[in-house]
């Protein structure tokens, strides 16, 4: 059978699945090994898990459903925790750069104001300096 090769990865029913290996390492890749010759047919995949025991009491349905309450909470906030972070990182740099740039301003300003405060002091520490020359010279 000639499968288009999107087609070639999808396992049809007739494959068969090579058996799992055993609790001794040597003897599991023996094994693995010699179960590795497969059909055209077969798949390189694994076993799927066996299915979850079915629950019969009212006990084990709630520990079940407590169980995967559990699993999707712990999904939920890796997910949240996540993009909690990224939103926490994205609006502190918006802030700092707002302060940064009003602190900026602000300095300016002072810087500013405390030049043209100082060049006033001399200019007039200057004039006052030249009277009493002038007015001794006289």
């Amino acid at each position: 059978m000639n499968l288009p090769p999107s087609e070639r990865s999808i396992p049809v029913l007739t494959e068969v699945l090579a058996p799992a290996p055993t609790d001794t390492p040597l003897s599991a890749s023996k094994e693995f090994a010699a179960s590795s010759v497969r059909t055209p047919f077969q798949t390189p995949w694994p076993a799927p898990p066996p299915a979850a025991p079915t629950p019969g009491s009212a006990e084990q349905w709630r520990q079940l459903a407590q169980d995967i309450e559990e699993q999707v909470l712990q999904q939920l906030l890796g997910q949240v925790n996540s993009l909690l972070k990224q939103q926490v990182a994205e609006q502190m740099a918006l802030a700092f750069e707002q302060i940064t740039h009003h602190l900026s301003a602000q300095i300016q300003l002072n810087l500013e104001q405390a030049l043209q405060q100082s060049v006033r002091l001399a200019v007039e520490q200057e004039i006052e300096k030249n009277r009493m020359i002038k007015n001794k010279g006289f």
